[in-house]
């Protein structure tokens, strides 16, 4: 009876709960009756008999087809018994009808999955998957539940390489986890203690709305810390001489020179299951060769960040380390990405395209299509890669992915059972096409999502983004930070020639009204040649106002959302930028303002620009990053109101003197981490 159209999709798939209330409402629906021992028997029109045994899971029911697994039979089964319920007279009804209607709690009232005790979880649980629990428990992960009021609340447990969903208050056969289990599994205990810890946290769980706990609020369970070790030091060590060979010698040094070292440091951080460490360098890796490979994925910026982000994951780890025997709010471990798994199976997914992002060098060209699973809000992306030759004269957009032409398969949903997702988000369909089925997107795709993606002002997307924990103390994840945001009115637009992109100031109009000053957000779209049309195919939309809907990586720059477009709805198509039919446009040339750019802010760009040059070139061959340049640097900052700036700018002349790697790296790890800060609010 707790079961609702969202939870039947959830434990069997859209296409058979939709053609089971069809239907039903066309008065096709079988002849129920109850057994004594609780069964449900659904009797159908073409002679097949479905049962559903009392305290069972939909997918425990038998029927007499020929289907395996689910069918439409026993998916029927569901609303046709609620129906019986709902509508059986009381002075004929059987007695079975009547204590379901009398016994059986109102869908969707307030409750939370820890309710359920010790004695249910031993009862629904075998004793070996509550031993995994407890094991995995030990390893304190984080996990983010949300339990939110209203009639389509679904209780949800986010653990850091699943989804728990909790459809039933009574039964927790129904508990669906998007592993290759699908439910049953340890991680739905773990869910359940999240829960539990959650309302001793928060004191009332029925009103809670989101919390991310660390089970056993994050004190070190090993009794050892986590940096005691000799090889932990030793990968500490490693890291940091990658990173100051990178500053040293610039990235343009010949990749043979920086095999050995990235060789070492990402065997180093494996043989210690440090995921995101290992990510964080495989991450630097790739941009490295991006730049050797002139690729379009390269971005001085983005290395710069990360290589900062990388030596502030490690002393973030540190410190916490230190206070191991404290409570802490993110232990080490999790910082570091110690247990999670590389990979791991999907039992069953459905994924809505967001998006496409088309690259190229010298020898490759690929693709990346931004994915995102509606019914747990978890962001994925795929990554496809080719070898350029003679026979792709039409470039990366004349390629077939899963058998379907680029184009269409970056304006579709995916529903498979053969997909596997990476820690870093990355996910991979199976080969076998038969576990794969591909269907097309419409305007209305996008209609069901909602946050954490999908915003109704950008003032909601701004106050989340700020109230997040620092990216190098989250999950590495591939995909960057992805958002979808209402269109609202085309403030002004133009092609900015010398930057060579397409810009637009755009002022969501929001759901409840029209939009305040903090709701206007920016859209920025580079010209690249892989995916020319793109920036034409913006402009139109730009020129008609048309737009419903924007989704896309965002950023923060002078307290503003910037959003790099990816795809957008209208009125009647949902338009993938990269990927749409070539448009003609007319491109006004115009350079966006930039009086609302103070001094301070010219000052940190200048430092940005000198820290990413000297990055390609390295501080051995620094020409112009002499000791003087340095203190009048300093000078400067402080002069603007810098002062911790200054003060890192002169320990790194200093350590540049004194040929001091350890103070340099660290001075410029930190000058990379306070730039960013810094520009995202001036």
């Amino acid at each position: 009876m707790e079961l609702t159209h969202e939870a039947l999709s959830a434990l069997a798939n859209a296409g058979f709960v939709k053609r089971a209330f069809k239907d039903m409402e066309e008065g096709r629906g079988p002849a129920i009756s109850v057994k004594e021992d609780g069964t449900i028997e659904a009797v159908y029109s073409d002679g097949q008999v479905a049962m559903l045994e009392s305290g069972k899971s939909l997918r425990d029911a038998s029927c007499t087809c020929p289907a395996a697994n689910l069918c439409r039979h026993r998916v029927t089964l569901i609303p046709a018994y609620q129906e019986w319920v709902r509508s059986f007279d009381q002075t004929a009804g059987t007695e079975a009808a009547e204590e379901a209607a009398t016994e059986t709690p109102v869908p969707h009232a307030s409750w939370s999955p820890a309710d359920f005790t010790d004695d249910r979880i031993a009862e629904s649980f075998k004793k070996s998957v509550i031993k995994q629990a407890e094991a995995l428990a030990k390893s304190a992960p984080i996990i983010r539940v949300v339990n939110r009021a209203g009639d389509s609340a679904v209780p949800t447990a986010y653990l850091p390489m699943s989804t728990v969903r909790f459809f039933s208050a009574q039964n927790l056969a129904h508990a669906r986890c998007d592993c290759i289990e699908g439910g049953g599994c340890a991680h739905v205990v773990l869910a359940i203690q999240a829960f539990r810890q959650a309302r001793l946290t928060d004191g009332n769980s029925l009103d809670l709305l989101e919390q991310t706990v660390v089970l056993g609020n994050g004190k070190q369970r090993t009794g050892s810390r986590v940096f005691d070790s000799p090889n932990a030091a030793e990968c500490r060590e490693t890291v940091h001489r990658l990173l100051n060979q990178l500053w040293a010698e610039g990235v343009s040094q010949p990749l043979l020179s920086l095999e050995k070292i990235f060789v070492a440091a990402e065997a180093a951080a494996d043989s210690l299951k440090w995921r995101w460490i290992q990510e964080s360098i495989t991450d630097i890796r790739r941009m490295t060769e991006a730049y050797h490979a002139r690729s379009s994925r390269f971005s001085d910026l983005d290395l710069l960040e990360a290589m900062a982000f990388l030596y502030a994951r490690l002393e973030c780890a540190s410190f916490a380390d230190d206070k191991a025997d404290e409570t802490v709010e993110i232990p080490a471990h999790q910082i570091l990405g110690i247990g999670v798994a590389g990979e791991v199976a999907l039992e069953h997914l459905t994924l809505i395209g967001l998006g496409t992002e088309l690259w190229d060098d010298t020898t490759h060209e690929g693709v990346r299509f931004y994915f995102v699973d509606p019914d747990t809000m978890t962001l994925m992306v795929m990554e496809r890669g080719f070898v350029k030759n003679d026979s792709s004269r039409s470039g990366v957009l004349g390629r077939r992915v899963a058998g379907l032409s680029l184009k269409k398969m970056s304006r579709s949903q995916v529903v498979t059972r053969g997909a596997k997702r990476k820690a870093n988000g990355t996910v991979a369909f199976s080969s076998d096409s038969r576990l794969t089925n591909v269907l097309p997107l419409s305007s209305q795709s996008w209609s069901s999502l909602g946050k954490p993606l999908k915003y109704g002002r950008a003032s909601e997307l701004l106050e989340y983004m700020r109230s997040r924990p620092p990216e190098f103390i989250q999950a590495r994840q591939a995909l960057g930070r992805l958002a979808i945001l209402p269109a609202g009115t085309v403030l002004d637009w133009g092609w900015d020639a010398g930057g060579q992109k397409i810009w637009a100031v755009v002022g969501g109009a929001g759901q409840d009204g029209p939009a305040a000053d903090e709701d206007i957000f920016r859209l920025e779209l580079p010209f690249k040649n892989v995916d020319k049309f793109a920036v034409n195919n913006l402009a139109g939309h730009l020129e008609r106002q048309d737009m419903e809907d924007i989704c896309g990586l965002v950023g923060l720059d002078r307290g503003r959302i910037v959003m790099v477009p990816l795809a957008l709805t209208t009125a009647d198509q949902m338009a993938v930028l990269a990927t749409g039919e070539a448009a003609e446009a007319v491109l006004p040339n115009r350079e966006p303002d930039e009086s609302e750019k103070s001094e301070t802010r010219l000052v940190l760009e200048k430092l940005e620009s000198v820290l990413k040059r000297h990055l390609i070139t390295g501080l051995r061959y620094r020409g112009s990053l002499s000791s003087g340049d340095l203190r009048e640097m300093q000078s400067t900052l402080n002069q603007n109101g810098f002062s911790l700036c200054g003060k890192l700018a002169e320990a790194l002349e200093r350590a540049l003197r004194d040929n001091d790697e350890a103070m340099g790296l660290k001075a410029l790890s930190q000058l990379g981490l306070m730039l960013q800060l810094r520009k995202e609010n001036l």
